[in-house]
């Protein structure tokens, strides 16, 4: 037998040992990774790589697990200072954290064990399976939770800005961090650019988790899990983000999430299935931009007299007046393809009105004008606000 072959059978040995909740760990995590690099450096496109591993049962046995603890949902963004006010930010004991822009994920470990990774779904679907991806980036094993059934962890996979540099100097090609963080979450990823990917994780849930939000997220630094930053402010929260913009961290990010300390005060205040309002995400001061964005949670289809167009739902936010807005029309279908939206797509619009959001571009096409047509536009759009279609 062959050294790769000895690799692969130990490695797969070792993958089945620890994944199966009925068998314990035959190696250590730095022997695995020892192992796992030296098959790296004999063979890089050896088939093991190719493989899901590690993962036994079926991913919605998983998804049903993960959905009985606190479900993964969008954030309410607030644009201005007036609006962070009316959340009663004065009422509540916060913490302020970054707002990482990256691809959000949850993590499940059962007793101890990591089982399964997936982004989060959209509107009832399972988000991707990336297991495979970061058990090279996450703890494998955590003795603290060795004793509990399951606990989920929620982070944000981002490329450190010192990691994208040395990045690009291996694919000089690539200019948009962002999207080079979406890389790392398809099905051919490449092993070996694992090393400029880094998580941060901003949340636990278990039984015995703590009950704020600061504690868990030193419980996470505890256990071994590098997390979002925590910003220390003097006075009136609402004024950060005036005082911090995105290069005062070592990662991309896209404001400051305020979030209400006390966990069973921030299952009180509730939400719905889409957000809860215990926590805002704050873009504005120096996080401010003349065009909007947010992540599209769902392509839906709005009748019109003459056609059928497609709506993005997206995460909810609040304009300079004040208006909650939580659909952008797309126009049609040559749209959708051309800047490649699909749930889980960041999208770029301004307003013609404070009614009226018009679409730019995509996170694929940044730098692309956006050309209005006939084909694009027609009589129909003028039947459309802030709540759909209004039908004639």
């Amino acid at each position: 037998m062959s050294r790769v072959q000895e690799l692969v059978t130990s490695l797969r040995a070792a993958d089945t040992a620890y994944y199966d909740p009925e068998l314990k760990p035959i190696m250590q995590d730095h022997e695995y990774d020892l192992l796992h690099g030296e098959l790296i450096a004999l063979d890089p496109n050896n088939e093991y790589f190719n493989e899901v591993g590690g993962v036994v049962g079926e991913q919605s046995e998983y998804d049903a697990i993960l959905r009985g603890h606190a479900p993964m949902k969008s954030i309410v963004s607030i644009f201005n200072e007036k609006d962070a006010i009316g959340y009663g930010i004065h009422r509540y004991d916060w913490l302020l954290m970054a707002k990482a822009d990256g691809q959000a994920f949850e993590a499940l470990y059962l007793y101890g064990k990591l089982v399964f990774v997936t982004t989060r779904g959209r509107e009832g679907n399972n988000g991707r399976n990336i297991t495979a991806q970061m058990r090279h980036v996450i703890p494998n094993y955590v003795e603290e939770l060795s004793s509990y059934p399951s606990v989920t962890i929620y982070g944000e996979g981002v490329i450190l800005y010192q990691d994208f540099e040395r990045m690009k100097e291996r694919y000089p090609e690539i200019s948009n961090i962002r999207n080079s963080v979406s890389t790392f979450f398809k099905d051919n990823f490449n092993i070996e650019d694992i090393e400029y990917f880094t998580a941060l994780a901003y949340n636990i849930d278990f039984d015995d988790a703590p009950n704020t939000r600061l504690g868990r997220l030193q419980l996470l630094q505890h256990i071994g899990f590098r997390t979002v930053d925590v910003v220390n402010y003097e006075g009136d929260p609402i004024e950060s983000p005036y005082n911090l913009d995105k290069y005062s961290f070592e990662y991309l990010t896209d404001g400051l999430v305020l979030c209400v300390n006390s966990q069973d005060l921030f299952e009180e205040i509730g939400g719905n299935d889409k957000h809860d309002d215990g926590q805002i995400a704050l873009k504005y001061g120096n996080w401010e931009s003349p065009d909007f964005s947010a992540i599209v949670e769902d392509i839906v289809w709005s009748a019109g007299k003459q056609r059928f167009t497609p709506i993005a739902e997206i995460e909810p936010f609040y304009t300079p007046s004040g208006k909650r807005i939580e659909n952008v029309s797309l126009s049609n279908v040559a749209t959708i393809i051309k800047h490649q939206i699909l749930p889980g797509t960041r999208i770029y619009f301004k307003y013609q009105s404070e009614i009226v959001p018009m679409f730019l571009y995509s996170e694929h096409t940044m730098g692309e004008e956006y050309e209005e047509n006939d084909d694009e536009y027609d009589d129909d759009d003028e039947n459309w606000d802030e709540e759909g279609w209004d039908e004639e």
